[in-house]
This record gives C-alpha cells, sequence and structure tokens, in this order.
C-alpha cells in the first residue's frame, strides 16, 4: 500500500499516453469526420485572394447573406433551395378541408427570380 508521502513524491511530469475512444467508425466516415473538424479553423483566406465582385454582383451576395441570416430558406424556396415547411403546411390545409390545389396557395411563396 502507498504512503500518502509516497504519493506525494511521485514523479507526475510523465503523462500517460491518450487515445482517442473508439466510434467504431467506418475509415470513409473518419475521413469525413476529421475533415469537418478540420474545416472548422478560424483563419481566413487573404483579401487580396478574393475575387473582386461587380458592383451587381456584390449586391447579390448582400441579398444571399440576408437570406442565410434571416433564415429565408426555411420557409421559402430561393435558388431551388429550401421550402422544408411547405409541404407541412399545405397536408395541414388539406386536413383543414382546404382542396389540395388551393392549400398551396396558402404556402409561402416560392422566391426564385
Amino acid at each position: 500500500m502507498l504512503s500518502a508521502r509516497t504519493c506525494a513524491s511521485a514523479d507526475t511530469s510523465i503523462a500517460k499516453p491518450r487515445t482517442m475512444p473508439n466510434f467504431s467508425l467506418s475509415d470513409d466516415d473518419a475521413h469525413s469526420l476529421t475533415l469537418a473538424l478540420l474545416s472548422m479553423s478560424l483563419s481566413t483566406a487573404d483579401p487580396s485572394a478574393h475575387r473582386q465582385l461587380s458592383a451587381h454582383e456584390a449586391e447579390i451576395e448582400k441579398g444571399r447573406k440576408q437570406v442565410y441570416e434571416h433564415n429565408c430558406r426555411g420557409c421559402h424556396v430561393i435558388e431551388n433551395e429550401g421550402g422544408a415547411i411547405q409541404d407541412v403546411l399545405a397536408q395541414a390545409y388539406v386536413e383543414e378541408g382546404i382542396g389540395e390545389a388551393e392549400a398551396v396557395g396558402f404556402t409561402p411563396p416560392i422566391l426564385n427570380g
């Protein structure tokens, strides 16, 4: 049995090697997870490496940023993406007795444009 004196004088400067837990990931899953984690870097590309946008392109990017920040795609289809709630709403209206064609008219409009 170790005494308190023995433990207090023990060399704690050498750390035990640590290994990751085994999550039973396939090689592909482990590779994908590694890529995802490495992509979470806070570093950004030098501004000189960015493509210069025309005034028109800059306005489009500003709009895309607004769409992202306000989660417009949660309800609306924009640039052929999003609108996940539309089918749910249409089905709810149909269940309330509104015809399917009319129910679609009550869903958020598609904003491709």
